[in-house]
């Protein structure tokens, strides 16, 4: 999890792509793998291929700061993140330092991170407003949909570095999540040291597959609600300091 004096520099490399108290952007994707031994229906995708699926959360920078690894292909984005460490921690407090909490428009504003659709809304996750939207409503989205583009594109500079990683990977299935997560590691040391990436490899793109099963629906109705007022008052923050 990031350091203190870390934390404050993701935010505002965050708050410099237009989206404020940010500490990171969270996605899922699936990656290619040979038929599993064991319970092997239950890594089909909706392609009909055999995957299992990372969360990634990223910095602005692109670095991952972290990683769940080893969900089959079958589970749905927003079930695997509801079971993760990364919600457990962030809804405990655990992840970031909780004294950086904020007032924007008079609503408490915890560290934050931004996701995609797919995902349930929380007091510190935010993802885009769905169905028919206002301006301000539109303005938030594209806000946040640039904070998010950093985890998408960053995924495919990781397919792009360490090719094998964007075919299908000829492992048993236990040996798949400690090989992703070396992947994951070298590729924050080179991130973190400005090794360069060839062109081509810079410019590969990630495919994404949208899970299979039911969205995970979320029993705490607390959170949602949390969640409702810190997104208004982002988006009324927005609004009002558009330029």
């Amino acid at each position: 999890m990031p350091s203190v004096f870390s934390v404050s520099q993701i935010m505002n490399g965050f708050g410099a792509l237009g989206f404020p108290h940010c500490v990171g952007a969270v996605d899922g994707t699936h990656i290619s793998i040979q038929c599993p031994i064991r319970q092997a229906s239950e890594y089909i995708n909706r392609k009909d291929e055999y995957s299992m699926i990372l969360q990634r959360t990223c910095d602005h920078r692109g670095r991952f700061i972290n990683a769940e690894i080893g969900w089959s292909g079958k589970s749905h984005d927003a079930y695997i993140f509801a079971n993760s460490a990364l919600c457990e921690t962030m809804d405990a407090g655990l992840f970031v330092p909780t004294h950086l909490t904020i007032r924007l428009r008079g609503q408490q504003i915890p560290p934050l991170i931004v996701a995609d659709g797919t995902y349930p809304l929380r007091e510190w996750l935010m993802k885009p407003y769905g169905g028919a939207v206002t301006p301000q409503q539109a303005h938030f989205n594209r806000c946040l949909r640039r904070a998010r583009l950093v985890v998408e594109q960053e995924f495919g500079r990781l397919k792009g570095r360490w090719r094998s990683i964007g075919v299908r990977l000829e492992l048993a299935e236990e040996n798949i999540p400690p090989v992703i997560s070396a992947f994951v590691i070298l590729h924050n040391i080179c991130k973190t040291k400005g090794h360069a990436m060839l062109v081509e490899a810079a410019e590969h793109n990630a495919v994404e597959l949208a899970t299979l099963g039911e969205p995970y629906v979320n029993e705490a109705n607390r959170h949602t609600r949390e969640g409702h007022k810190v997104r208004d008052a982002i988006k009324d923050f927005l609004w009002a300091n558009r330029r």
